[in-house]
């Protein structure tokens, strides 16, 4: 559904874990957006298509209730880039001196 119905060019939209309430009320999706800096614009356009979601999901699922959908960016993948990237310049930096 988010590949289908969020346009976002140039930005990929990853779900990285849902985590559902013990009561199955809600559920909040985590997401990881490329670029980064694209995040803003993303959480923006699910939050608007939250509601749309849940009526699909609704139609969908046997599941009553069908969970409230939130979502949120996940900075992990971000993260570990960053910490990828300085681990190679390190690397790098290390083979340069010898």
């Amino acid at each position: 559904m988010i590949l289908r119905d969020i346009e976002l060019p140039g930005a990929l939209i990853t779900i990285i874990e849902v985590e559902v309430s013990e009561k199955l009320d809600r559920a909040v999706v985590n997401v990881s957006v490329i670029p980064s800096k694209q995040a803003k614009v993303a959480l923006k356009l699910l939050t608007a298509k939250a509601g749309e979601f849940q009526h699909a999901l609704i139609r969908k699922m046997n599941v009553r209730p069908v969970p409230r959908i939130s979502f949120e960016i996940d900075h992990g993948p971000e993260k570990a880039a960053t910490i990828e990237k300085l681990l190679i310049e390190s690397d790098l930096g290390t083979h340069e001196e010898q």
